[in-house]
């Protein structure tokens, strides 16, 4: 054999002959060696071809996981109890809805575009909307260092876009509540359909799927509930969840 030539004989199990690689019994004691030979312009050892086709697939950049296993909740929590203690402070007349609710016209009172989202006129509405936001809106703040940030500006842009838009129309009992959740329910999917395709079949986009339609339907059906609110979200959820899955490839 020449210098420098790599042995690719193997070694036959039952008789310890060398044999060619090419061949699939042992020419000294007819026992099989291995079921099927390589082919025969191939020079390399199997082996090493395996090696580097495992190789190139683990230089394929893959995209990060929608990783919502860790970090700290502050945003949401905060968010759902203001939500919530306003909501039972105008419903049992201890804080007239007038000071905190665009009702109509927004005039000269553009500070109740953010106290307006705070605000629940009726409990069906209220319980969609706050469930949708604490799930979806948590596995935002837990998804990137920044995301508590996030969460609380999805929340006042949506919620003050909503309100603003829907108080345009001179709609009575207008409120911004429903947009950030839609925001958040679509930003999160948007996030995890980009983790699927991705290559990460774990993530989720089912669950914010059917959440989203469930959403959109409360317009028609309940009281408090406008589709300029829908609008809102929807516009702020497809922008931030663009920017949650730019953050999410460079992580």
């Amino acid at each position: 054999m020449a210098s420098g030539t790599p042995d690719l004989s193997v070694v036959c199990p039952s008789c310890g002959e060398r044999v060619s690689p090419y061949i699939t019994e042992c020419p000294y004691c007819g026992k099989r060696v291995r079921k099927r030979a390589p082919k025969l312009g191939s020079r390399e050892d199997p082996a090493n071809k395996a090696a580097k086709r495992e190789k190139r697939r683990r230089r394929a950049p893959a995209r990060p996981k929608f990783d919502t296993s860790s970090g700290r909740l502050l945003i949401v929590p905060g968010l759902l109890i203001g939500a919530v203690t306003l909501t039972i402070l105008v419903r049992s007349q201890v804080v007239n809805a007038a000071t905190l609710v665009v009702l109509g016209p927004i005039g000269n009172d553009w500070p109740k575009l953010v106290s307006s989202p705070f605000v629940h006129l009726s409990l069906p509405y209220a319980f969609m909307a706050l469930v949708a936001f604490a799930i979806f809106g948590s596995l935002i703040e837990r998804s990137l260092s920044a995301g508590p940030f996030v969460v609380l500006g999805t929340w006042l842009l949506a919620g003050a876009g909503g309100a603003w838009l829907s108080a345009g129309t001179g709609i009575s009992r207008a409120s911004g509540a429903l947009a950030p959740a839609i925001a958040v329910t679509l930003a999160s999917g948007m996030a995890a359909l980009d983790a699927r395709r991705g290559g990460d079949h774990d993530a989720d986009i089912v669950g914010p799927g059917v959440a989203l339609v469930a959403l959109c339907l409360l317009p028609p059906l309940v009281i408090g509930a406008t589709w300029q609110e829908l609008v809102s979200g929807l516009v702020v959820g497809i922008g931030v969840g663009s920017l949650l899955t730019v953050r999410l490839r460079s992580a």
